[in-house]
């Protein structure tokens, strides 16, 4: 299994993780996945999520906030081995055209 990719917000606070393109929220919860492999997120359903900007800033992007993946959803892998929560990194200004992402946990 690959490291994880450790995801900030604009404050520098740790709100998710990826492995591969499968995306979690800091306890571990399956909340999404990168189906084309790229930096846009959707949840499980299929719905827009977050855009991964500055390599590891996880934000909304409003251009993309009705955006749905019309392919396949993959299965759930199970829960991943979970880590130490990493310590904040140096906040940033939220950049044009996006918003700070709130995490809802997906249903199931």
């Amino acid at each position: 299994m690959n490291e994880p990719r450790l995801l900030f917000d604009d404050k520098g606070d740790y709100i998710a993780f990826s492995i591969e393109n499968y995306l979690y929220d800091i306890d571990g919860r399956w909340i999404g996945w990168f189906p084309l492999c790229d930096e846009i997120a959707y949840d499980i359903n299929n719905v827009y999520l977050g855009s991964v900007l500055y390599e590891n800033r996880l934000f909304s992007d409003n251009r993309l906030h009705k955006k749905i993946y019309k392919g396949s959803i993959p299965k759930f892998k199970g829960y991943p081995k979970m880590f130490s929560f990493p310590k904040p990194i140096e906040p940033i200004n939220i950049p044009k055209g996006c918003t700070e992402l709130k995490i809802k946990i997906p249903l199931l």
